[in-house]
């Protein structure tokens, strides 16, 4: 009889999975399954240790979140303060020492602030998408969409936390999800206001 207890690494993955799509501000497996485009089913199987995602849905899934694949598997769970809360892993998408050997590996208000850049670009995208802005969009264009709304976050910090607060997705969503972007939104506020 073969037994059917999880692997520990699968089991390590069904646990930060959960964890991290709560603190993204998905509060049921079904509206993450959603912003995924796939079956509520399918995906709590993977929140229980059932069965494992395809390489393809861990990107996506990161993507969503807005947090790496290391954090995903649970190889980056450095809490900080600053950070409040969140991890201090780089965004998807922006490799370590990306910006050259001057690159911040640490907490440095630089690194903060990419980080929380991209998790707002990323949780409103998210927002838009579920508010009917270009729902039948590629993933292709969605990704361009983020990354431009990165691009603008960075050149106004400031600024953006302003049109970000603002935006009818964000005015519209849940409290819960509000309460996620206002968080990283502070925090990346904060971040910038150390930078000299």
């Amino acid at each position: 009889m073969k037994d059917k207890t999880p692997s520990p690494v699968r089991q390590r993955f069904a646990e930060q999975l959960r964890r991290l799509r709560q603190e993204a501000g998905y509060s049921r497996a079904r509206a993450l399954a959603q912003a995924l485009q796939i079956d509520e089913n399918r995906y709590t199987r993977y929140e229980r240790a059932e069965v494992e995602p395809s390489l393809t849905l861990i990107m996506q899934i990161c993507r969503v979140l807005g947090v790496t694949p290391n954090a995903l598997f649970g190889q980056d769970d450095t809490v900080s303060a600053e950070t409040g809360g969140a991890h201090a892993g780089a965004a998807p998408g922006m490799a370590e020492g990306s910006g050259g050997d001057d690159a911040p590996r640490d907490s440095s208000p630089v690194r903060l602030l990419r980080i929380h850049a991209w998790r707002v670009a990323v949780l409103l995208a998210s927002l838009q998408a579920a508010n009917g802005a270009k729902v039948d969009a590629p993933a292709f264009d969605e990704i361009a969409a983020t990354s431009n709304t990165y691009e603008r976050i960075i050149a106004d910090p400031f600024g953006a936390a302003v049109w970000v607060l603002a935006d009818p997705a964000v005015q519209s969503a849940e409290e819960h999800r509000k309460g996620c972007i206002a968080k990283h939104v502070a925090a990346m506020t904060d971040a910038a206001t150390k930078i000299r």
